[in-house]
């Protein structure tokens, strides 16, 4: 877009998702403030307006679908497979030393540690340059 202005994000992005996901769409960042009183806390989604043309018919079935639906015999996509998942997809697989950015939108809060108070809050979008994929359990590990 014209208008756009995407950020380069350096911090470490970590996604959370069960063993068996198939689509890897969402992480988390943090980073301290200087003074150590607050903290930002960056949400990631992933973006896949990047390859969507606007008004096209991927666009028009991806905005009736609006989500993934899952269901006990299996899952309906919001987007087909070899767009959403994968190298070279719109999601946030983890990246590694070749590989490009992952295309997000970033909301971000700039709280205070002691009373949880929101100090501040920003959205852009966002180019990922590290992305590290995590289960549950290995995250609980943590």
């Amino acid at each position: 877009a014209p208008c756009s202005l995407v950020v380069p994000h350096a911090l470490q992005v970590v996604t959370i998702d069960g063993p068996t996901a198939e689509e890897i769409d969402d992480g988390v960042s943090a980073e301290p403030s200087p003074d150590g009183l607050a903290a930002w806390v960056h949400v990631h989604v992933a973006n896949p307006t990047v390859r969507i043309p606007a008004y096209s018919a991927l666009d028009d079935m991806a905005a009736l679908r609006a989500k993934t639906v899952y269901l006990p015999e299996g899952s309906v996509p919001m987007l087909p497979a070899a767009l959403a998942r994968g190298e070279g997809g719109t999601g946030l697989e983890p990246t590694d030393a070749s590989g490009a950015p992952r295309s997000a939108l970033t909301f971000s809060a700039r709280v205070c540690l002691s009373t949880g108070a929101l100090l501040q809050y920003k959205v852009a979008e966002t180019a990922l340059g590290s992305v590290l994929a995590l289960t549950y359990q290995a995250a609980d590990e943590l």
